[in-house]
């Protein structure tokens, strides 16, 4: 994150950033983004729900798909044609 990011964002997003990361890590394991599905990722989003707001779970989301859309600027995943991340 700090490649692009550097001197962007304050430290307490970049925080915020990287748990995201991390809990999206945590549940999903060692798996390529391309094999997530939208019911993959609904289950993760009830997952977090079930600890935080819904208010936290949107932000998350957010986070996620910032995240995600990196990865496919990247080359790392294809862009999905339909809605989920």
């Amino acid at each position: 994150m700090s490649t692009y990011k550097d001197n962007k964002v304050s430290r307490s997003t970049e925080i915020l950033y990287e748990l995201a990361y991390e809990q999206f890590i945590d549940f999903f394991g060692d798996i390529l983004l391309d094999s997530i599905d939208a019911v993959k990722y609904q289950r993760f989003i009830n997952y977090l729900g079930e600890d935080y707001a819904l208010a936290t779970v949107d932000t998350r989301h957010r986070e996620i798909r910032a995240i995600y859309n990196k990865a496919v600027e990247l080359g790392y995943a294809r862009k999905k044609t339909r809605k989920g991340l």
